[in-house]
């Protein structure tokens, strides 16, 4: 007997809700994708984890892994990306004084991920709040500011939100009540100036997850998320003209597909980077293939990202792991991606009894899971990607993009020793000789190089 079984009503419920609250006006239409873009002028698609929810519970903040740990998502499973969860009161626990040992272990991990070859992400985690509230995590007690409302912990952990004394410490953080949205972008500022130049960081990521406090419904983003997005860009970019800057739209709704009201936010070397999570899978129900919350978080994030000219990077994509039918969501959600944005970060990279880990206790890979994030994609391509697609019941991969002069090769990721036992053919639109292709049996990359004459190129990899 599971008893998340007996929450079926309260999902439905709750689903309903979200639905009349938030689904609001039409998708915007999407255009042309924006990417990332590496110094050869590649765009970069990346894969990768969220690493990792175990930052809540540790008291040092950090999570579970060791250098092996973090080489093995690329050496054993062709990740490139890593969405470092970063916890306000591990790094300032008192104000103002910024923990060193917490800097230390921070650039210690980062250094793994560069050994790696991974691009990490920065990520200012929040879950509920902070550690004054049940299990919450992210905002040191200092920032907490409740004016003594009441705080009654509930299930499932997202209803937490709207518990009084949570709303009221958002409120006070958007009002900048005491200075602490301040003091916020000052923590942005130390980390920018400590990691900017680290060979791993590929950028930062404001908010996880921003809540609205009591102005949810329709006012949060332009009146609150915006201006805060603008100022804390201004702040780093002070100290760093560089590094990537991720924005996510309000969690609540938009999690789970619904529209964001996001205003496009100016400026250079800004991504899109929301979260999808199908709010039945989330709280553990089966999936039973309906696509409906899948697709109308394709219209909407991808109509968004064409407004806002971004590249669009899922931040957080998972389900828990012993899911009913949860195979077929991984594969329908992962296809979504593939079709609208420029890449993922799985939540997330964790192990034991944690309802989202990936891995057992014992570090092996729980079974099913890993095999259908470990999956051919295009790392890096030399020009402007169109479409590119992975089918795991055919094992056909194919990716089509048109040619912009870029002479570095195109990247291809192709997990040949796990899902193609028997070896794999490669074709290519191009005339013949005018491409070439080289196979690293390493790094399971193939190094593909195009003939410039041609307008587009298509390339296609098929299981023997």
């Amino acid at each position: 007997h599971d008893p998340r079984d007996e929450d079926t009503v309260k999902r439905a419920a709750i689903a309903t809700a979200l639905i009349a609250t938030f689904a609001t006006g039409c998708p915007g239409k999407p255009g042309p994708r924006v990417f990332i873009t590496d110094d050869a002028g590649r765009a970069l698609v990346f894969h990768g984890v969220n690493l990792s929810g175990s930052t809540r519970s540790d008291p040092e903040r950090m999570p579970w892994v060791n250098a092996e740990d973090v080489a093995r998502l690329s050496r054993d499973w062709g990740f490139n990306l890593v969405r470092f969860v970063l916890q306000w009161d591990g790094l300032e626990p008192m104000r103002g004084v910024f923990d060193e040992d917490y800097l230390a272990r921070v650039e210690e991990r980062l250094d793994w991920c560069a050994a790696a070859g991974l691009s990490v992400i920065l990520d200012m985690h929040q879950d509920g709040w902070g550690k004054a509230f049940a299990d919450g995590d992210g905002f040191p007690a200092w920032a907490t500011i409740t004016d003594g409302l009441p705080f009654e912990p509930q299930d499932p952990e997202f209803l937490n939100y709207i518990q009084p004394a949570v709303m009221r410490a958002f409120d006070n953080f958007w009002n900048n009540r005491d200075g602490i949205q301040d003091a916020f972008r000052d923590a942005w500022v130390t980390l920018a100036l400590r990691f900017k130049d680290h060979p791993a960081v590929l950028g930062y990521e404001l908010l996880n997850e921003p809540f609205g406090g009591t102005k949810n419904l329709g006012k949060f983003e332009g009146v609150r998320l915006a201006p805060f997005y603008e100022l804390t860009i201004a702040a780093i970019r002070g100290v760093d003209a560089e590094s990537w800057i991720f924005l996510e739209p309000a969690s609540l709704g938009v999690n789970f597909g619904l529209a964001s009201k996001l205003p496009p936010i100016a400026g250079e070397r800004i991504a899109y980077m929301p979260h999808f999570y199908q709010p039945d899978v989330e709280t553990g129900g089966a999936y039973n293939g309906d696509t409906f919350w899948i697709d109308l978080a394709e219209a909407y994030r991808a109509g968004e990202a064409a407004r806002f000219g971004m590249p669009l990077v899922f931040g957080e994509i998972g389900s828990p792991f012993d899911g009913v039918n949860h195979g077929a969501y991984r594969r329908d959600v992962l296809a979504m991606v593939d079709r609208i944005g420029s890449g993922w970060a799985w939540w997330s990279y964790d192990l034991g009894d944690t309802p989202f880990a990936i891995l057992d206790a014992d570090r092996s890979e729980r079974p099913g899971i890993v095999d259908d994030l470990v999956r051919p994609y295009p790392q890096r391509v030399a020009g402007e990607p169109t479409r590119y697609a992975h089918d795991p019941e055919t094992r056909v991969f194919e990716l089509t993009f048109r040619e912009t002069g870029v002479a570095a090769p195109t990247e291809i990721y192709i997990p040949a020793a796990r899902h193609y036992p028997d070896g794999w053919t490669l074709a290519v639109s191009d005339p013949d000789g005018a491409w070439s292709s080289a196979w690293d049996p390493v790094s399971e990359v193939l190094r593909v190089t195009t003939d410039p004459h041609q307008v587009e190129h298509t390339v296609r990899v098929t299981a023997n």
